[in-house]
C-alpha cells in the first residue's frame, strides 16, 4: 500500500470488508463472485 504524505503527516488508510449475511444458506452463492467484482471495483475506485 501507498503512504500518503503532505508537509507534516504521513498515513495509511486500509479497510476490511466482512462478507456475513444475516441468514448463511445457500442464497447469494450463485452471484457470489460477481458480488465480490463489484465490491472490488468499488473500493478500488
Amino acid at each position: 500500500m501507498d503512504e500518503k504524505r503532505s508537509n507534516h503527516t504521513m498515513y495509511n488508510v486500509n479497510y476490511h470488508f466482512v462478507w456475513c449475511p444475516k441468514y448463511r444458506h445457500a442464497i447469494l452463492e450463485p452471484i457470489e463472485d460477481s458480488l465480490e467484482a463489484s465490491f472490488r471495483d468499488v473500493c478500488d475506485g
